[in-house]
């Protein structure tokens, strides 16, 4: 519901640019040097609009506007991970996923496993990091 709130597409407008892909190159420019590559938001300010309606609307602009104004989950400002791509698990060598968690950035390594069931007894429990406490602790 979160979601659908959020999204201007029910207002009947197209919008683009919402997202782009970011590659992680350690050389920019240089898509050989590529970490893997990740989408990312855009700032709503670099959000392109549809300046006529482009289909049925669900939802009226007002009612849509008065929606983002009263949300009940404040989204944070910057999704930014300083160090993603960069932690490394001792247990599997798996690089740690980043992920925003109580407001702020983490990351995570939860050994190859993808699935939301409950982890298996005989494997090594996930790890959980915050990224002001990695930094703190590696003195950047």
């Amino acid at each position: 519901m979160a979601e659908m709130l959020a999204n201007s597409r029910y207002t009947g407008r197209q919008v683009w640019n919402r997202q782009r892909t970011d590659h992680n190159e350690t050389e920019p420019g240089d898509r050989r040097t590529s970490r893997g590559s990740v989408r990312r938001w855009n700032p709503k300010d670099k959000w392109v609009t549809s300046a006529s309606v482009a289909h049925e609307p669900l939802i009226s602009e007002v009612d849509f506007v008065g929606a983002q104004s009263v949300s009940a989950v404040p989204a944070p400002a910057d999704h930014r991970y300083a160090l993603t791509g960069l932690v490394i698990c001792r247990l599997c060598g798996r690089r740690f996923d980043a992920h925003w968690v109580h407001g702020r950035p983490g990351y995570r390594c939860r050994h190859g496993s993808t699935r939301a069931g409950p982890a298996s007894a005989a494997g090594p429990k996930p790890i959980y990091l915050r990224e002001d406490v990695l930094v703190a602790t590696i003195g950047l």
